[in-house]
């Protein structure tokens, strides 16, 4: 068995730049709504979304960056 790289283990953990920048952005829109709206569900529910969004873009980068890696030359 191998060693992951770090790219490889982001893309197993879930971590990433778009989602936790989605997750920051969603948290912060959903506050936003919540202060207007008298509730408290709002935050929690623009970080899932915001994070299952980033983790669609985490996802297609990781992609395109694999392509690339195999069109380049060892």
């Amino acid at each position: 068995m191998r060693e992951l790289n770090t790219q490889e283990t982001e893309a197993v953990s879930g971590a990433g730049l778009f989602s936790d920048a989605g997750a920051i952005f969603g948290g912060t829109i959903g506050a936003l709504v919540d202060a207007f709206t008298n509730r408290t569900t709002g935050a929690q529910i623009g970080a899932v979304i915001g994070n299952s969004i980033g983790a669609v873009a985490d996802s297609l980068a990781n992609a395109i960056t694999g392509i690339i890696n195999l069109f380049k030359k060892p």
